[in-house]
């Protein structure tokens, strides 16, 4: 069955929530974390509830009120979100009190906000939506088990309309244990040198991006014709056949794909593999250097993908490689988390 992209949202460090400047780059600072460019909540939250909510909370919310209003749905028939993190600061809340408060006298309000399922139940109930709801937790695979269920439940239902979304956000504590591991840099660095000087190490970011999916082609930004997860590949030549093998499965090949979203991040740990497999005279576009790296970033290339497949003019500072003028008409979407979680997604245009 075909699958459409009907609304989109994005809240990341560029201005990719405002239809209006989307994919306008925001002048380059040196940084360790890239924050968020966060939208007024009060647009879609009641202000005393914002005032109780994490970021990742009113982020999730804002992304899926956003994605609707797109889409001109009113209620989705199902919800599916797709986080690694979940809620940090409240789990860091929680935690904390435990510590001062010496393990009594402790509130459970810290502790139920902390669950993952936080993001979703909120939406939902924000919402009003009584349907299917469910948070799937799968690290680098996050969003695409939520999208993968997606499709599934769509392939039972064809006539609904399926929110699904990956987030995540970036607390100081946390970032400062990553830094701790090497997985984020400790020295402030500008996104256009995370290309040119890779390192060990990325820059850290967090974001949320929603989307509504139906079996409806019109008005669509693009079709999900593919889907395909791997995890841990022996070697570079493994990874370029399961690519190939993808491609083909959908009668295509590396040449005919009009480009590709990877998510290079500066981390030359991380960006090596892409440079071993990937082929010239191909068109790559980047997104991470100027977004950050977090585990659910692929869900806004996704995103990103069905904007280009649908007109959006590309800024220079996101296409690494432009092999060709031609607007688009297929994209592959390869997302990889720390060499470990592969994820191809094949979009074509409506």
């Amino acid at each position: 069955m075909a699958v459409y992209i009907k609304g989109i949202a994005s809240i990341t460090a560029q201005h990719t929530f405002n239809q209006d400047n989307w994919l306008q780059p925001v002048p380059e600072t040196a940084l360790t974390c890239m924050p968020t460019i966060e939208p007024d909540y009060k647009a879609f939250i009641a202000p005393m509830q914002i005032r109780r909510m994490s970021k990742v909370v009113k982020m999730g919310v804002a992304a899926a009120s956003k994605a609707l209003e797109d889409a001109h749905i009113a209620l989705p028939d199902a919800i599916t979100i797709g986080t690694a993190y979940g809620c940090l600061n409240d789990t860091e809340v929680f935690l904390s009190r435990m510590l001062d408060q010496q393990e009594e006298m402790l509130t459970p309000t810290a502790f139920i906000q902390s669950t993952h399922n936080t993001i979703a139940g909120q939406i939902a109930l924000l919402m009003g939506c009584n349907a299917h709801n469910l948070t799937y937790v799968q690290r680098g695979f996050s969003f695409e088990t939520a999208l993968l269920e997606s499709l599934l439940l769509l392939a039972e239902n064809p006539d609904h309309y399926i929110l699904c979304g990956g987030i995540d956000e970036m607390t100081p504590t946390v970032q400062a244990i990553l830094q701790r591991v090497g997985a984020y840099r400790t020295e402030p660095a500008l996104p256009s040198q995370l290309l040119q000087q890779p390192l060990q190490g990325a820059i850290a970011g967090d974001g949320a991006s929603c989307m509504i999916l139906a079996g409806d082609a019109r008005g669509a930004y693009a079709e999900i014709a593919g889907l395909h997860t791997f995890n841990k590949p022996a070697s570079a030549d493994v990874t370029l056949a399961q690519i190939h093998t993808f491609l083909e499965q959908h009668g295509l090949t590396l040449e005919d794909v009009d480009g590709i979203v990877i998510g290079v991040n500066g981390d030359e740990r991380n960006d090596s593999v892409y440079h071993d497999v990937l082929p010239e005279g191909v068109t790559i576009i980047g997104y991470k250097h100027l977004t950050g790296e977090y585990p659910t970033a692929s869900a806004f290339g996704t995103v990103l993908a069905a904007q280009l497949l649908k007109g959006a003019v590309l800024p220079a500072e996101w296409c690494l490689h432009k092999a060709h003028d031609r607007q688009p008409q297929n994209l592959l979407v390869w997302h990889h988390y720390k060499n470990y979680y592969h994820t191809l997604t094949l979009l074509k245009a409506c």
